[in-house]
């Protein structure tokens, strides 16, 4: 194919207008985008496919696949951000299975999970949940060690949810002070270990 033979041609989105040099002896087109842009293109990326547009044609599917995901349960994105619902259960997922996420210590890292359910399905999580009240976050109660799954989550104020958090410390405090005091026994009974049963783990 001569390098005239381009002129005129369409490919995908681009026309070729004349051959404009070249470039690494490769014979480059200034080429017409269907937008109305003027692009230098190589005549070999043309030719294979590889170059089909200005780039507008990346831009314009990178949109469309973001419509679509947010036509699907309309949560993903509003107004280009992700509504509070969305943002709850995608940040929950993410301190609990993304190992790289700065506070996966203090969920993954303790055993703390989403039910499949959840995990697999947005839909679902907001079935269960419903819509996030505003002033309000996801929230484990009554088990504030437990699992994110129905059944063991709410939406809460922050004064609900540093309550929640007061009564686990206090229920670990009276564990730790109950386990102290029997350390402090043993110390003065041996034989009370054949009673209670208790080893040190």
């Amino acid at each position: 194919m001569r390098r005239t033979d381009l002129a005129g041609t369409r490919f995908g989105r681009l026309t070729g207008l004349w051959p404009a040099g070249r470039y690494r002896r490769e014979i480059v087109w200034a080429c017409q985008c269907d937008c109305g842009r003027v692009r230098a293109v190589l005549r070999n990326n043309l030719r294979t496919g590889n170059t089909k547009s200005c780039g507008c044609l990346n831009r314009d599917q990178a949109t469309q696949a973001a419509t679509q995901r947010f036509r699907k349960h309309g949560h993903s994105y509003r107004d280009r951000k992700p509504t509070p619902e969305y943002k709850s259960w995608q940040s929950a997922k993410e301190r609990c299975f993304l190992k790289t996420h700065p506070k996966y210590c203090n969920w993954g890292g303790r055993g703390i999970t989403m039910c499949d359910r959840w995990k697999d399905s947005f839909e679902a999580f907001l079935a269960d949940m419903g819509r996030r009240p505003m002033g309000t976050s996801l929230d484990r109660f009554p088990n504030n060690d437990g699992n994110y799954e129905p059944g063991n989550c709410r939406w809460a104020t922050p004064k609900e949810q540093a309550s929640n958090k007061r009564q686990h410390g206090k229920r670990s405090d009276l564990l730790a002070m109950t386990s102290l005091s029997l350390r402090s026994s043993r110390a003065t009974s041996p034989w009370l270990d054949s009673i209670v049963g208790m080893e040190e783990v």
